[in-house]
């Protein structure tokens, strides 16, 4: 990964944040808090000594971190849902772990189905997993955690049929109780010790989202030299000392240092509003100058995000025909197909557990090709329960369902539109170290006009979808025939 130029450390800015926040929360709320879920859910060793010294009794950050720290425990899930001690440096604190597929499943699952299943399924797997921890804890602790306002416009009437029905739940179940955290660590303190905490971010146990890019690389070299010429000119310039203008510039760079700057830079997400953000991002540096007098570099001026935003969908360059028989056959059997990586849903939510992972789309003048890349931990025995579906929307409405056993042999194969459905030939579709399916455009019941196909990928369990992709949206080919040439093919 290429880092920017000039490495930024500052634990000085570090602990005015989290000092800051404390006494914030004191002031609202007459106490000071408790617990802390942390900037992006980022710890590392050093950030945990800040955190204890605000005062601060436990922080929570993502399952990933754990397993990332703790090596010892060699992935057993069931230490997920223990707390654990932080000891670092002579600092001692209270950490837990999210259950990032739980968190995931409100973020992103639940809004696609009924309210009352959606409910009864998220209690459903909290019961499992009392079941699989068993007595390895006194009582486990199961953390669900995520943005708390980001996902609700994706649910019917807000999200409160979902919320209600899952309160009613909860509060019926005599296996489930609902704490504060603070509560929980009291009556059952931890057991296990982390002395060792790996840095890193709720999304994927690092920091990638947020650094790495050019844009981003950008965005950070920016900052160090604009703090730089803030302590520079302070020295040089001593009556500045302790007057409002330095103030004012302390705390407008101080805003600049916040995590969602750099979440809307990179390729990761897009806001739509992009351009936006990146003009108050700079204007923050821009005051820091303007405050001490002083003319800002001509570079703050220009906008960071201003290359073209990379699309998921790269698309199909040739005519493709690969071999159906759930292999890599050879290097160019896919060269040439489009390609779609999921994860993303490009905007204010990131989905981190996903079961599948990208996959590759083709044609030619008879038939529509798909190659699906599952994770490395969706097994045959999981893959049994999923039922890919591929969701024709345009010119014709229509769904291709497949289904494997777990000697991966297709036992579903069959296009539905409206009330009737139709086998299709087993032949098509194959699975191995990837899945591979053919699709006969003979079979979709085209009209005879038409200027495009539209279609997305949706993973199903138990019939209810999970997960859907591209995220919103859709892959679009056009009008496949003997003819077509694809540099005819444009934006």
């Amino acid at each position: 990964m290429t880092l920017p130029s000039k490495r930024f450390a500052h634990p000085e800015d570090a602990k005015w944040h989290v000092e800051n926040a404390v006494s914030y929360y004191e002031k609202i709320f007459g106490k000071k808090p408790l617990g802390m879920w942390p900037s992006e859910g980022s710890v590392s060793n050093e950030m945990s000594a800040i955190v204890s010294e605000a005062g601060i009794n436990w922080i929570a950050t993502d399952e990933a971190i754990l397993f990332n720290s703790a090596k010892e425990i060699a992935g057993d899930r069931r230490f997920l849902f223990r707390p654990f001690n932080l000891s670092v440096n002579g600092k001692n604190l209270k950490i837990i772990f999210r259950d990032h597929g739980l968190s995931d499943s409100i973020g992103f699952v639940y809004s696609k189905w009924n309210p009352e299943d959606a409910a009864a399924d998220f209690v459903n797997k909290i019961r499992n997993i009392a079941l699989y921890a068993g007595d390895s804890y006194d009582a486990p602790l199961v953390s669900v955690i995520l943005d708390g306002e980001n996902c609700w416009e994706y649910y019917s009437n807000d999200g409160r049929d979902f919320l209600t029905k899952l309160y009613e739940k909860l509060s019926a179940d005599d296996l489930i109780e609902t704490v504060r955290i603070s509560d929980y660590l009291e009556k059952f303190p931890p057991k296990n010790t982390i002395t060792n905490l790996t840095a890193g971010s709720w999304i994927n146990g690092n920091f990638g989202i947020w650094i790495g890019h050019s844009q981003d690389n950008a965005s950070w070299d920016y900052l160090s030299a604009t703090r730089d010429f803030l302590v520079d000119f302070i020295e040089k310039n001593p009556e500045f000392k302790g007057c409002d203008n330095e103030r004012q510039a302390w705390e407008t760079l101080y805003a600049a240092e916040g995590s969602d700057w750099n979440w809307w830079y990179g390729d990761d997400h897009s806001s739509g509003n992009d351009a936006a953000f990146d003009y108050i991002y700079r204007q923050h540096l821009i005051k820091v100058y303007e405050c001490l007098g002083q003319r800002p570099p001509d570079a703050l001026y220009k906008a960071i995000k201003n290359t073209p935003k990379k699309v998921n969908a790269v698309k199909p360059s040739s005519f493709i025909n690969p071999k159906i028989d759930g292999k890599v056959t050879n290097f160019f059997e896919w060269k040439n197909a489009g390609y779609y990586e999921v994860g993303h849903s490009g905007g204010s939510m990131h989905q981190v557990s996903t079961a599948l992972k990208s996959f590759h789309y083709g044609f030619n003048a008879d038939k529509l090709f798909l190659r699906l890349d599952f994770g490395d931990d969706i097994s045959l025995k999981v893959l049994e329960d999923l039922t890919p579906r591929i969701i024709f929307l345009n010119p014709v409405e229509a769904q291709v369902s497949l289904n494997f056993n777990s000697e991966a042999k297709p036992k579903e194969f069959f296009i539905k539109s409206g009330d009737i459905q139709k086998e299709l030939d087993y032949s098509l579709v194959s699975y191995g170290k990837i899945m591979e399916i053919a699709i006969p455009f003979s079979a979709l019941g085209l009209p005879e006009k038409y200027d495009v196909i539209e279609f997305a990928i949706s993973i199903d369990k138990n019939k209810m979808e999970i997960e859907r992709w591209p995220y919103q949206s859709s892959i679009i080919i056009p009008k496949p025939s003997d003819s077509f040439v694809f540099a005819n093919w444009s934006d």
